[in-house]
């Protein structure tokens, strides 16, 4: 469960302070093994390290921006899309409407963990961040460093 949140409070690469840009050679082995194993051969990979320590590895693929974040041990914590609104499933959008009444949205994340996936979403003129699930349901997310 620590993993978890985590992965979830810091691992949306929209929202997670970058420490900074490292070079593939020194990402440690069993990180760029889990990156194959999960991925394939992705061009034009960024590795770099976020604020609580975790490797983070941006690309785009099939031009959606992507990030995988992995812990010290090199595992997979979460994998997070950049995504559009008109993306997302029809019953959360129309729940996101309700919830930011007419606010402009400036950023939508899908985050894909093991224990629970999510799209987390946050509105331009406030520093707030929101969690929303497929069903509907809209909550703020606390704990999201931003």
């Amino acid at each position: 469960m620590k993993r978890f949140l985590l992965a979830i409070a810091i691992g949306l690469s929209a929202f997670a302070a970058t420490a900074g840009p490292i070079r593939p050679a020194d990402v440690n082995y069993q990180a760029r093994q889990t990156f194959l194993a999960e991925f394939g051969q992705v061009k034009d990979v960024q590795w770099s390290t976020t604020s609580s320590e975790l490797l983070r590895a941006s690309f785009v693929l099939d031009g959606q921006e992507v990030a995988a974040f992995f812990d010290t041990d090199g595992s997979l914590l979460a994998t997070t899309l950049s995504m559009k609104k008109e993306q997302l499933p029809l019953r959360l959008r129309l729940s996101i409407d309700q919830a930011v009444k007419g606010k402009t949205i400036t950023e939508i994340y899908y985050v894909e963990h093991p224990e629970q996936s999510a799209y987390y979403f946050s509105v331009a003129g406030s520093r707030k961040v929101y969690r929303g699930y497929a069903n509907g349901i809209v909550q703020e997310a606390t704990g999201i460093l931003r």
